[in-house]
């Protein structure tokens, strides 16, 4: 809508003519943006004559709503066919345009889970103008079905092998899924009865998709066979040993076993006097497993060995006791008789190493007859044991008397003798830590015989006691004098020491909070030993005083440095420390409003110890220009672009901001005709800091073009063909925006066209869609 012009009027007389806007009056038409609006003027001149204008504008709405989101055309798997979608639209001129769901077609593919589904939507403004929007949805099914059971891979026996199983299956989009027995394959193993089966089912859903599984069955044979006869065991005289019998034999899977047969003579040496006679066979299948039975035949012998020599009985000392001896035997049967000792049983006496041994022996023929022989050995013991060291005699420090030793002894028969500690005997001397000291041992065998030591230990006390803990020698600040601590002392005799403090001297310094303490303590034992300690406190006022409040450090904007604050201070001996100002000093940054400012305080204590604090203000400018005028979004013709306006802007601390026009630039383009134009420009503080603002111009193509057709025509026929070709001129077209429009006609020039009337139509279209029509008649008689 363009804004209210300003009218020129000249007067014969006035050399300055006053004109008067008088307003407008609108007149609505058939929809809410279809109106009409009549501006008028008057013109006065300097007498009062006065002249009138007026200004009439057609406003309306033929342009058509715009979709600005469609949902997307989309390739889906037919369980993800998304829901109905919600597209946006805007118009030229309604705020709310309405937007209607026209439904969804279907077309089936080449099978049952693939189509094609196209939905579609309706745009309309409030002036009746509609533009329609669709989305396809191609619908497919790619996904294989999936078998929820499958027989297991199994490892059975050659006589178990299981039924044909059924799995099942499930697929994403059938409800029904086909599944089809495809057979079983063979692999032969190591022998006949160990083999693998795999059998296969295939699933197949609606669309073709197509999924296998198989079972693996793992066929083996490792079951031993078994024997249901085996000749009995027996007891036989030698010369009775029965032949070989020929035992039965049964297997799962094979049903001809190989049965092999070996013996063994067990024991014995001539199997025809005495022993056990093994015959085994054993069974084979055609898969090597076997199974062994066994048949026993004793041969009987019950006639015992004879001793031939044994050791002989004897009296010993517990030192003396002899090896055990080598008896031999013979016997009726066996050539070489097992001869095994059979240890020997010990009877005690009236002590450990008095007592009686009785060894034992027994020989065995191969038949398992036995004969025992024994010896007996009566050990004593009457020697005392013998002292191999003693603790030696000694003088010694209170201090170091040392603990009762350990002596050592041997005995001729006891390895571990027992050594009593008897006690000592103390005799005192002339002070508590000096006297003598008698240790007594006796060592005594098991068999009570007895041996005893002594060792005398002379105890004196020479040593004084040692201070382990003085309090340390320190230097103090005037406020912290550490208090007159408690020293810790030890004596090598005394456990209880005395200790005296024996006070402290001061010696002022060069001021009052500056002098020296020193302290003294005497340790004394119960012997009369004594030893000094002292302490020495260096008292002194080093401590400069404390700010405990300064003005923090900040870092803030131009226009908001704030004035000095007040420090707050103290100090460890001086109750009221007075603080100085010392003034700022200011280091520009890059730019005039970005500046550090240093502010300094300095405190001083009563004894010359000073300290300072400074505040660093960190001044900067990092707030944008703000726009206070920036020309409006607007709709404008193609035919009508205004120029560009200049914005103003104000700063917090750039009394004067640069403001520069950065262009103009095609966003977003339809067409020649119809495009979003943004206009930038910038807003620039003295620091740099930077504002943009745009302008969005919406430029419409709302005029249709102009077409003007040739004059009708009219041609004589061909008498042989009853038509004409007839030649025309090509209509003539223009348009506001478009430089060339299409044009489309319902005939072409040089057609042949019958006898009679044909009314020709060309329609001329511009890149914004807006349509122009006109039509001439060509007539052949």
């Amino acid at each position: 809508m363009p804004a209210v012009g300003i009218p020129e009027a000249t007067d014969n007389c006035a050399v300055s003519v006053v004109i008067v806007y008088q307003g407008e009056t609108r007149t609505d038409g058939p929809c809410p943006d279809t109106y009409s609006l009549l501006r008028r003027w008057t013109a006065t001149d300097n007498c009062g004559n006065t002249a009138f204008a007026e200004q009439r504008l057609t406003v309306q709405d033929i342009t058509k709503p715009v979709f600005t989101f469609v949902p997307a055309d989309v390739t889906v798997n037919c369980q993800d066919v998304p829901a109905v979608g919600v597209p946006t639209a805007v118009d030229n001129c309604t705020a709310n345009v309405s937007i209607v769901f026209v439904g969804e077609t279907r077309t089936d593919g080449a099978c049952t889970d693939s189509y094609v589904l196209v939905r579609r939507w309706t745009a309309t403004d409030n002036c009746g103008n509609s533009v329609s929007a669709e989305q396809k949805i191609i619908v497919q099914d790619i996904t294989l079905p999936a078998f929820t059971f499958v027989p297991a891979n199994i490892t059975v026996e050659c006589d178990a092998v299981p039924a044909l199983g059924q799995p099942t299956a499930t697929d994403n989009c059938a409800t029904s899924v086909q599944i089809s027995f495809v057979g079983e394959t063979r692999t032969d193993g190591a022998c006949p009865d160990t083999y693998s089966l795999v059998r296969r089912w295939t699933a197949t859903d609606n669309c073709g998709n197509e999924m296998t599984a198989m079972q693996t069955i793992v066929v083996r044979d490792v079951t031993p066979p078994i024997f249901s006869f085996v000749p009995p065991d027996a007891t036989v005289n030698c010369e009775a040993v029965p032949a070989i019998g020929t035992p039965v034999v049964a297997d799962n899977c094979d049903q001809n076993v190989n049965i092999s047969v070996t013996t063994e003579l067990q024991t014995g040496s001539n199997c025809s006097t005495s022993g056990v006679l093994i015959r085994r066979w054993t069974a084979v299948d055609n898969c090597g497993n076997s199974v062994v039975a066994e048949q026993r035949l004793t041969v009987q012998d019950t006639t015992k060995p004879v001793f031939t020599l044994v050791p002989g009985d004897l009296t010993v000392s517990c030192a003396n006791v002899p090896a055990v001896g080598m008896p031999a035997a013979t016997d009726n049967c066996t050539s070489n008789v097992s001869i095994v000792y059979d240890g020997e049983q010990r009877v005690n006496g009236s002590c450990p190493d008095t007592y009686t041994l009785i060894r034992r022996w027994t020989a065995t023929d191969v038949c398992g007859n036995v004969a025992m022989a024994e010896q007996v050995i009566a050990v004593q013991d009457l020697t005392a044991p013998v002292f191999t060291f003693v603790p030696g005699n000694t003088t010694v420090s209170c201090e170091s008397v040392p603990t009762v030793g350990t002596p050592s002894a041997t005995d001729d028969c006891d390895a571990d003798v027992s050594i009593v500690f008897n006690g000592e005997t103390r005799t005192d001397g002339f002070c508590p830590d000096t006297y003598s000291l008698l240790r007594k041992w006796t060592v005594t065998d098991n068999c009570g015989n007895s041996a005893t030591a002594t060792q005398t230990i002379i105890v004196r006390d020479l040593t004084a006691p040692m201070f382990t803990f003085v309090p340390a020698s320190v230097t103090a600040s005037c406020e912290a004098v550490p208090p007159v601590a408690t020293p810790v002392a030890t004596d090598n005799c005394d456990a209880g020491v005395s200790i005296v403090f024996d006070g402290e001297t001061r010696v002022n310094g060069n001021c009052p909070d500056s002098y020296t303490l020193t302290r003294r303590w005497t340790a004394t034992d119960n012997c009369g030993n004594s030893v000094s300690a002292e302490q020495v406190v260096t008292v002194q006022d080093n401590s400069a005083p404390v700010f405990t409040f300064v003005p923090a450090n900040a870092t803030i904007s131009c226009d908001a440095v704030p004035q000095a604050g007040s420090p707050i201070v103290t100090d460890n001996c001086t109750a009221g420390v007075p603080v100085v100002y010392e003034g700022e000093t200011r280091t520009n940054g890059s730019c005039p409003d970005t500046y550090t400012l240093t502010r300094r305080w300095r405190a001083t204590d009563n004894c010359g110890n000073a300290t300072t604090a400074e505040q660093l203000l960190t001044v900067q400018d990092i707030t944008v220009p703000v726009f206070t005028f920036a020309p409006a979004d607007t709709i404008v013709g193609c035919d009508a672009v205004p120029t560009p306006v200049l914005p103003t802007a104000t700063d917090n601390c750039d009394a004067g901001v640069q403001i520069i026009y950065q262009g103009e630039t095609v966003v977003s383009s339809t067409n020649s005709g119809t495009y979003t134009l943004q206009r930038t420009w910038t807003a620039l503080d003295n620091c740099g800091n930077t504002a943009q603002v745009t302008q969005l111009l919406s430029v419409r193509d709302t005029v249709a073009p102009v077409i003007i057709c040739p004059a009708d025509i009219q041609v004589d026929a061909d008498g042989v063909q009853c038509s004409a070709v007839v030649p025309f001129a090509t209509p003539a077209v223009s348009d506001n925006c478009t430089t060339t429009p299409a044009l489309v006609g319902s005939s072409a020039s040089n057609a042949v066209f019958p006898i009679g009337t044909t009314v020709v139509v060309f329609e001329a279209t511009d890149d914004s869609g807006n349509t122009a029509s006109c039509s001439f008649s060509i007539v052949v008689a």
